[in-house]
């Protein structure tokens, strides 16, 4: 069985022992190739769990909004003379 074979059959498996008992048959004694596969499941897991978070944290308020910087203040190394 190929790599790919044995983890889409994985990745189909509703509970993690399901998963683990269906790499036990798959691998046999080949850890290298249940470690492979173990990889890739839980990198495939790792980029679902990314695509579940919310792309912005909070809706910004007033108190999140730059305020106007006036004349005299500093930024980094630059001393502001005047505001445009």
């Amino acid at each position: 069985m190929k790599v790919e074979d044995i983890f889409l059959t994985a990745v189909e498996k509703d509970t993690p022992e399901e998963r683990a008992a269906y790499l036990e048959i798959a691998c046999g004694a080949d850890m290298a190739l249940r470690a492979q596969i173990e990889g890739l499941l839980r990198a495939h897991q790792d980029a679902d769990s990314l695509l579940d978070q919310s792309l912005f944290l909070s809706v910004p308020t007033e108190a999140h909004l730059a305020t106007p910087e006036k004349a005299g203040a500093v930024i980094g190394p630059y001393r502001l003379l005047q505001q445009l």
